[in-house]
């Protein structure tokens, strides 16, 4: 990213103090803001403002018909276009095996963050650029226990063979109750990985109960006596003596028991699909190749479409000629369950993060519940020769499997990534991640307009019409604000964030507020000559921060985000004689009682530079009266 400075010339502010609320998720976070120092009459104050020219880069993956990957390409062999529109390829290189084997082009933009070498090392791992981050997902409310053993084993392989010193994992699990479990944070220790790994052995997991439920459900819908299998005939041959009274309590205890199967399995899905967006959000903080890999049985687009429509082919025959038996269009039906909006909007916070979306279905090929020797599951109907469709026939698999797995190539598709299904090749699919993420050409454009906060589309093509391209369809175009909030729920909630201000934040104490609250002042320090400070011509210094401040609470729930500006004001003759060795900036919260974890991401506004960190705040009114 290429920073230019610019100067300008304000207005001297009138003294006053600023106090903001920030309405926060269950109470739990406000900000008040610092004061606003400044004094009338005085020179008006010069600040110099980082002018950032937003580049955009596109990680893209080139193989050829057989699979392997293309090596020695140029800029030239790519065309990028943004909504259609050409670009000019201004940043190039290719990473082959892990490696950068094609240099900066001498005029490409370069970053203007400062690194200190004799700062403090961060004691949380580094991701930087050249580092790979994963995310590794199961999904234990649709996994079976022998299909989840046999992607544990090969996440291990995967772990033990692939992880390299600059990939960093992350274990996570959603658990059969629908609570989302970090088993461990992001580490770059192998053993530390398969720990994680061997915890979710002993969990329990719910695809034996769904999956049985679905079958069962299936086969009393199949072997249902409708009459018509008894009379023999066609749909109007009916005795005079048919159970008119059975069949429509059959066929609305059935309707009644899949309305509840296609809930639960809609709850499921939602709980799923946010558990994705959950971990996918602050990957966007962390620079770098970032992969989620999920493991599931399959994440249905539009839950029960497949039972709405095997429940229509058993009775929508005879439902004209039944009071009672009320059969929807199949379609219409699945229309009130439908997830796709919501899969789009996974797709969206994917892109916003910048990571690619790698699904696995542990289920590999399933059997088909036609002609099921398990169940019996013959339709009688046929067998009668009624006239009737089969209840469960090849179109409805096929439906099946394109619901089940819709949705998440979906996502792969549109971040650049890819699914495993119909196959338990655990390992080459692993090895096609690996390869992925090692091999790849990073194209970097200008776009044509000023950072809006919106999404536009992406398409790269090669000179080679034969070549296959895997890349993320389109990006967010962030603001710098945006950022700033990605910055800040990376340090809260990833533990992978880098540091270059070494800034660290101090709470004091707690003093007791309004509805039992109490409010913490909090002081955000580094070190002096890591901030930039602009002389005022009035014997003092100034430097303008814009923080973000978010906080978790003990049980996991977040707030939303709050922006702040912060001032820094220091004595030319302090900072002479060595008295300030520590920039300070301050703000108060506002908090409940107990144990919560602060983050606040910071932009230094005239050097650009971004910075974050966290503390864990206790807000204990027992100790504060000294109990």
């Amino acid at each position: 990213m290429l920073r230019l400075k610019r100067s300008f010339q304000v207005s001297a502010p009138h003294r006053r103090d600023a106090t903001v609320a920030g309405l926060v998720a269950l109470a739990l976070l406000t900000l008040l803001a610092p004061a606003m120092l400044g004094a009338q009459d005085e020179p008006a104050p010069i600040f110099d403002e980082v002018v950032e020219v937003n580049v955009v880069n596109i990680e893209v993956v080139v193989v050829d018909a057989e699979g392997r990957p293309v090596r020695d390409l140029e800029a030239d062999d790519f065309e990028i276009f943004e909504d259609g529109r050409a670009m000019e390829v201004s940043n190039f290189y290719e990473i082959r095996d892990g490696q950068n084997v094609v240099a900066p082009a001498p005029d490409a933009p370069i970053s203007g963050d400062v690194q200190d070498a004799s700062a403090e090392a961060d004691p949380k791992p580094v991701i930087d650029l050249e580092s790979r981050a994963f995310v590794i997902f199961f999904d234990n409310t649709s996994l079976e226990k022998k299909n989840r053993r046999r992607v544990l084993q090969a996440s291990r392989d995967f772990v033990q063979e692939h992880m390299g010193p600059k990939d960093f994992v992350k274990v996570s699990m959603l658990e059969s109750s629908g609570e989302l479990r970090t088993v461990t944070g992001f580490t770059n220790s192998p053993g530390d990985v398969v720990y994680a790994i061997d915890q979710i052995e002993s969990t329990q997991v719910d695809g034996n109960v769904v999956n049985n439920n679905v079958r069962q459900l299936v086969r009393d819908i199949v072997l249902t006596q409708t009459g018509a299998e008894r009379a023999g005939g066609g749909p109007g041959d009916f005795t005079a003596s048919l159970d008119v009274a059975r069949v429509k309590f059959n066929a609305n205890m059935l309707r009644g028991r899949i309305n509840a199967e296609v809930r639960r399995t809609y709850h499921r899905s939602e709980q799923s699909l946010a558990a994705l967006e959950y971990l996918m959000r602050p990957l966007a903080g962390i620079p770098g190749q970032k992969a989620v890999v999920y493991f599931g049985e399959g994440l249905p687009t539009k839950p029960g479409e497949t039972l709405f429509h095997a429940f229509s082919n058993k009775f929508s025959n005879i439902a004209e000629l039944y009071d009672e038996i009320r059969i929807d269009p199949p379609e219409v039906a699945a229309l009130e369950f439908d997830l796709s909006k919501r899969f789009e909007y996974a797709v969206a916070r994917a892109q916003e993060a910048g990571v690619r979306f790698y699904a696995i279905d542990a289920s590999g090929r399933r059997g088909s519940f036609r002609g099921s020797a398990e169940y019996g599951l013959t339709d009688s109907n046929s067998l009668a020769g009624s006239g009737y469709q089969d209840t469960w026939n090849q179109r409805l698999d096929t439906l099946r499997e394109r619901n089940l797995r819709g949705g998440l190539e979906l996502i792969a598709t549109e971040t650049g990534a890819a699914t495993l299904a119909e196959t338990r090749d655990y390992g080459g699919f692993f090895d096609r991640i690996d390869r992925d993420l090692n091999n790849f050409y990073s194209l970097g454009y200008q776009p044509p307009r000023e950072r809006d906060g919106q999404f536009h589309d992406i398409e790269v093509r090669t000179k080679n019409p034969d070549y296959r391209l895997t890349y993320r369809r389109n990006y967010l175009n962030k603001t710098s604000e945006q950022a700033l909030v990605d910055l800040a729920l990376a340090e809260l909630l990833t533990d992978a964030s880098t540091n270059p201000l070494s800034l660290w934040l101090e709470p004091g104490r707690p003093q007791p507020s309004q509805d039992e609250k109490y409010v913490v002042p909090v002081s955000v320090k580094f070190p002096i000559e890591k901030a930039t400070l602009l002389p005022q011509g009035d014997g003092r210094q100034v430097g303008q921060l814009m923080a973000v401040v978010v906080v978790k609470d003990e049980i996991g729930d977040t707030s939303p985000p709050q922006r702040i500006p912060l001032t820094i004001e220091l004595n030319n003759a302090d900072i002479e004689a060595g008295k300030v060795p520590v920039a300070v900036a301050a703000f108060r919260l506002v908090m409940r009682e107990g144990k919560q974890t602060l983050a606040v991401a910071v932009r230094d506004r005239l050097s650009g530079i971004t910075a974050s960190d966290s503390v864990v705040v206790a807000v204990d009114p027992n100790r504060r009266r000294g109990r």
